[in-house]
């Protein structure tokens, strides 16, 4: 963790402590006002700390995790604060280092017709760990460049700002305007990751036709810029126009026609992608649930790619099941299979969920991917103050063009968890993390964990 980002941290971290101190005259004095502080130690033992082909020397460390949130909300707004991180202490008494620190803060003011928000994010990862792009662990949100195979640390920030008027009426307005940026440190030479920035901003329009035909357009612009061996910069203009139909009280139908310039610029050639897309979905209401059908053509910095998918939801009895299942054809011709699929079952004494997806996509280097993901978790309460819990996830992103570029990634954990008091806890497992890289050898790391915390807060 570099200087600043320590600093930062620290002073924010103050202030949760200040906040938590003053905690109970703050909510008595303003209705609608929440926060809550989380203290735990974990000590965690790892044979390849570094996830590594060669191995890693085996390393035995604490950790102490502060979290801290804060919420204030009335009628017309809402205010959001949290923050946390960890200090880890390593086999050598002087290796200290603050570790995952993360920041958000998020402001929402609306009233009967208008909506303002804003949203400020910032977040470090560790990549020795098991990270990915997003903030889920895998599970069937997988995006390009989800699954990382490399150590030091990945920096995502992101502001985010909009606004939506008419929400009351047969017209309105919509816009948003976004900043993200994504730096490494510190990570492997022959990591495929680079440091990467964007900006993008969105103008739409609504007007409501009659109760059952609402018509829409939009235009969308975007410029991003990669920190790569080609310096790559890319941009992506796109306008379309949309409508919704309320075909019958079962029955919904939308349609879109888009037109999008994709531009992308080296340092040593141009090149241009553009063209209309079109979509289409039609959804069917059942007493046990619903079915649909959805096309979408359309033209990214990859080219075209065509998909057809039929979904179906089902409401079972003790249980909810959804899945979907397609074909997505990529501008080089080749043809591969769309899946989405969620199960979650309520037990009497847990629950189960399975999740399975798979996806088309672009990575950063503008090749079609496919995005595969597999997650199964299982929670039994053994009685009123312990519990045990299991998951298993996987991860595989495809490059349709160079399978010497593919990437694999797999997690396996189990953990018994239990209530000391009303508000301290114990955890302990195991976990097991397995990955291959490109044409690289099979990592695999292994490590136990005891974990004890306290969360408080009114």
């Amino acid at each position: 963790m570099q200087k600043p980002y320590r600093a930062v941290f620290c002073a924010l971290a103050g202030v949760a402590v200040v906040g938590v101190i003053v905690r109970p005259g703050v909510a008595q004095d303003t209705p609608g006002v929440q926060q809550s502080f989380s203290l735990s130690e974990t000590l965690r033992y790892n044979d390849n700390p570094d996830f590594s082909v060669e191995g890693s020397d085996s390393t035995f460390v604490s950790r102490t995790n502060l979290g801290y949130s804060l919420s204030a909300r009335t009628s017309a707004q809402s205010f959001n604060f949290s923050t946390s991180g960890s200090l880890e202490f390593g086999d050598d008494t002087s290796d200290r280092t603050l570790v995952s620190p993360r920041v958000s803060l998020g402001y929402t003011r609306e009233n009967r017709n208008t909506e303002l928000t804003a949203d400020v994010r910032i977040q470090v990862d560790e990549l020795d760990e098991f990270t990915v792009i997003d903030d889920t662990t895998f599970g069937p949100t997988i995006v390009a460049d989800d699954v990382v195979i490399s150590d030091g640390q990945r920096i995502r920030s992101n502001a985010a700002f909009g606004f939506e008027t008419g929400l009351a009426g047969p017209f309105g307005l919509n816009g948003s305007l976004s900043f993200s940026e994504r730096d490494f440190r510190n990570i492997g030479a022959s990591t495929a990751q680079s440091d990467r920035s964007e900006v993008a901003l969105s103008l739409g329009t609504r007007f409501d036709i009659s109760p059952r035909i609402q018509t829409s357009a939009s235009v969308n612009l975007s410029e991003s810029d990669t920190d790569d061996s080609d310096q790559t910069n890319r941009e992506r203009e796109s306008i379309s126009l949309g409508a919704d139909f309320v075909l019958r009280s079962d029955l919904t139908a939308s349609f879109s026609l888009s037109r999008t310039n994709n531009t992308t610029t080296t340092t040593t050639s141009e090149t241009s992608t553009n063209g209309f897309g079109l979509s289409f979905d039609l959804d069917y209401d059942r007493a046990n649930g619903s079915i649909g059908l959805g096309f979408d053509t359309s033209v990214n910095s990859d080219g075209r790619r065509n998909s057809l998918v039929l979904t179906r939801a089902l409401n079972l009895p003790n249980a909810s099941f959804a899945t979907s299942v397609g074909v997505t054809e990529f501008e080089t011709g080749e043809i591969e299979p769309l899946i989405n699929l969620s199960y979650e079952q309520p037990l009497p004494t847990g629950g189960l969920t399975i999740e399975l997806s798979q996806s088309g996509g672009i990575n950063s280097s503008d090749q079609s991917i496919l995005n595969t993901g597999f997650s199964v978790d299982y929670s039994h309460s053994i009685n009123t103050l312990s519990s045990i819990s299991a998951g298993f996830d996987f991860a595989r992103t495809n490059v349709i063009e160079s399978s010497s570029d593919d990437t694999e990634r797999s997690s396996f954990s189990v953990s018994y968890n239990r209530d000391l008091t009303k508000d301290w806890s114990m955890s302990s497992g195991f976990s097991r993390n397995m990955g291959t890289d490109g044409d690289e050898a099979d990592r695999t790391a292994n490590s136990i964990f005891l974990s004890i915390g306290r969360s408080f807060g009114r």
